[in-house]
């Protein structure tokens, strides 16, 4: 048997045949608004900066490519930083430590006050299927120059300011440059600060793209052969991106000396193998990358790692496992396991 493609560079030779546009695609959705219209009596705040949580409601992946801004004085230049962590703001206002920074745009000219301003930073961030992701928007502490926000009778901790049945924006805290004092639970108005439980809450836009969703799975295809105890592949884990799919081969019989786990591209669909002096075994995944391994006992591990590629989304890897024995149970020598086909997914 020929070994066309090690499991180290399976993946490195597939590259360019996996490579299509559809499956690495991302639908641009309508920019998704944390504005004060509809949320009750608005109170106009302004900060240096602004943390808040974004929700993802769906059961598909979502990227964050841009954010628009709200600021409080025009005629300027403004100098952006953009930060986010996994999960909420909410307890970890205070550090920079779990926060990347992941878009800078400085000498940003704005004319108008209180106009929308859009941030030039191509962000990718993405936000897992009900997920949380907390930002943090800040100017680098300019005291002339900073973003606007808004508070009033619904302008609280935890509110949701702004939401399409996908997103929903919530409202968190402002922010002195960077990760200073914490701006909450107050008002202006009145020519001073009152603390009647509001909070600062973010003004600005949301830019994203919704990820087509293809959840990982596990398929078991044919059966085994080699008497009344065949082997059989049962896969450990989900195809996910930057993950290993495992696999675990049992019922090895003492007689196997040599075995060979299989990777392919495609379902050959082969159940029934008398042609090659094999009857009653089966074919379920192309020899597109085969590995050698000594039998060592009656279980055997392998798996395989999928980088991080969008483009793999989508598509389908196939497994097998074949045994050599002595004596052979057939003519050809050899029996094999049940195949198995994963779905490659984000989740």
């Amino acid at each position: 048997m020929r070994l066309h493609c090690s499991v180290r560079t399976l993946f490195l030779c597939a590259f360019a045949w996996l490579s299509s546009p559809l499956l690495s695609q991302c639908l641009t959705r309508p920019s998704l608004d944390s504005l004060p219209a509809g949320v009750g009596s608005v109170n106009g705040v302004s900060s240096h900066g602004f943390m808040f949580d974004i929700q993802n409601t769906s059961g598909t992946e979502i990227r964050i490519t841009g954010i628009d801004q709200v600021v409080d004085l025009g005629g300027g230049s403004y100098d952006f930083e953009i930060y986010t962590r996994p999960g909420t703001w909410d307890g970890f206002e205070s550090s920079p430590s779990g926060w990347t920074l992941v878009g800078q745009a400085l000498g940003v000219p704005v004319n108008l006050t209180g106009s929308i301003v859009p941030i030039p930073a191509a962000l990718n961030v993405m936000i897992a299927p009900h997920g949380i992701q907390g930002f943090y928007v800040t100017t680098r502490g300019n005291p002339t120059y900073r973003l606007r926000g808004f508070s009033g009778a619904n302008g609280i901790k935890g509110f949701t300011t702004g939401t399409d049945g996908i997103l929903n924006v919530v409202c968190g805290v402002g922010k002195f440059y960077a990760f200073s004092y914490t701006l909450n639970q107050m008002v202006r108005g009145g020519g001073g600060f009152s603390s009647p439980g509001r909070h600062y809450c973010w003004q600005g836009r949301v830019r994203y793209c919704q990820v087509p969703g293809f959840a990982a799975s596990n398929t078991v295809l044919g059966a085994g052969c080699g008497g009344s105890s065949p082997p059989v592949l049962t896969a450990t884990s989900l195809p996910r991106l930057n993950s290993n799919w495992s696999h675990t081969l049992t019922n090895v019989p003492p007689t196997a000396v040599l075995g060979v786990t299989i990777l392919g591209f495609s379902d050959p669909g082969l159940n029934d193998l008398s042609a090659l002096g094999m009857p009653g075994c089966g074919l379920r995944a192309s020899l597109d990358a085969v590995t050698v391994f000594p039998v060592t006992g009656p279980t055997h591990i392998q798996s395989v790692l999928l980088p991080n590629t969008a483009a793999l989304v989508g598509t389908s890897l196939y497994a097998s496992a074949a045994l050599f024995q002595n004596p052979p149970q057939n003519p050809f020598g050899a029996i094999t396991a049940n195949g198995l086909q994963g779905a490659i997914g984000y989740q």
